[in-house]
C-alpha cells in the first residue's frame, strides 16, 4: 500500500500506454534474437574436423549462449532504467502535476518510492522476456542456476541503484530533458 499506491498506479498506467514502451521492448527483443543468432552461428560454423570435435563444440553452444543473454539483459535493463527514470520528476514539473502531487495527503518519501517502484517494472519485464530462453538453454547445459540467480540479484540492485539515481537527478533539474 505504501509504494503500490496510487502514485504507482498512475505511473504504471501511463507508462503502459505509451508507444515508446513497446517499441522499447519490441526492440530489445529483436536486438537479443540478434545477438542469440550471431552466437550461434560463430559457435555452429562449420569447421574441419570429426564429428566427435563438432559435437562438443556444440555442447559447449548453451553456456555460451547463456552468457551472451545474460550480459545483453543487464546491458539493456541498465540503459532502459536509466532512460525512464531520469526524466521521471521533470516530466511531472513540465506538465504541471508535480504541484498537484505535493498537495496531495501522502508524504514524500510515498511519492518518490512508488514513482521508483514504476520505474522499475521496465527491466522486470526486460527480465521476464529472457527467462523462457534461459529455461531451455538450461535443459541444454545452459547457465547454473546459482549464476542466474546472482546475475538476476545483481542486476536487479544495479536498476534500483541507477533508477535512485536519476529521479534524484530530476528531482535537481528544472526541464525533463536536462535530467536525461
Amino acid at each position: 500500500e505504501y509504494i503500490f499506491g496510487p502514485v504507482f498506479i498512475r505511473d504504471a498506467r501511463v507508462a503502459a500506454r505509451k508507444r515508446s514502451t513497446y517499441s522499447m521492448r519490441s526492440g530489445f527483443v529483436i536486438i537479443l534474437l540478434t545477438i542469440l543468432v550471431l552466437v550461434y552461428y560463430g559457435m555452429t560454423t562449420s569447421r574441419s574436423g570429426s564429428a566427435a570435435a563438432t559435437y562438443q563444440r556444440l555442447q559447449s553452444v548453451a553456456p555460451v549462449l547463456g552468457i551472451a543473454l545474460l550480459w545483453s539483459q543487464v546491458i539493456a535493463s541498465l540503459i532502459i532504467t536509466a532512460n525512464v527514470s531520469a526524466v521521471s520528476l521533470g516530466q511531472e514539473r513540465v506538465k504541471g502535476t508535480l504541484a498537484a502531487l505535493a498537495t496531495a495527503p501522502m508524504p514524500p518519501l510515498q511519492i518518490v518510492l512508488s514513482t521508483l517502484a514504476a520505474r522499475l517494472i521496465h527491466p522486470l519485464v526486460i527480465a521476464l522476456v529472457c527467462i523462457p530462453v534461459l529455461v531451455v538453454l538450461r535443459a541444454f547445459g545452459g547457465v547454473d542456476l546459482e549464476t542466474l540467480f546472482l546475475v538476476e540479484y545483481i542486476n536487479l540492485a544495479s536498476c534500483i541503484c541507477i533508477a535512485a539515481m536519476g529521479i534524484f537527478g530530476s528531482m535537481l533539474v528544472f526541464r525533463a530533458t536536462a535530467a536525461a
